[in-house]
């Protein structure tokens, strides 16, 4: 008689220990690449809207001085920052990332204002624009 030898297969369950770790090691990398990228990209993103804040502060205050033929004032209470001059005011929404906002006469410039927002996680700790 002939006997036919079949295998048999042995089935594993699961993963080993060294394929375990292989991947978290591969995580690990991609992680540690990552990351400062992202880090970066919200630094830039912050900057970006105290820039837009700053010139949208920026343009109120110009608004603002030519309705009262006067150099205008501004402050920040968290969200809003308020720009007057005489009996004209303008609200600006500032956002979460600022902490403070000056309106300062320009020392080099006559009639111009330095707008000047001060906020946080950015590059920069300040965005000044000037307007005249």
């Amino acid at each position: 008689m002939i006997t036919i030898l079949v295998p048999t297969l042995h089935i594993t369950q699961g993963f080993t220990l060294v394929e375990l770790l292989i991947v978290i090691a591969i995580v690990g990398l991609l992680a540690s690449v990552m990351v400062p990228n992202l880090l970066q990209a919200k630094a830039k993103a912050n900057d970006s809207a105290a820039a837009s804040i700053s010139q949208k502060i920026a343009t109120a205050a110009a608004t603002v001085q030519v309705s009262g033929n006067a150099l205008p004032s501004c402050s920040y209470a968290a969200p809003d920052a308020t720009i007057w001059s005489g009996s004209e005011v303008a609200t600006v929404r500032a956002g979460g990332t600022v902490t403070d906002i000056s309106c300062t006469e320009n020392p080099t410039r006559t009639n111009a204002l330095d707008v000047t927002v001060t906020y946080q996680g950015g590059t920069k700790p300040s965005i000044t624009t000037t307007i005249e």
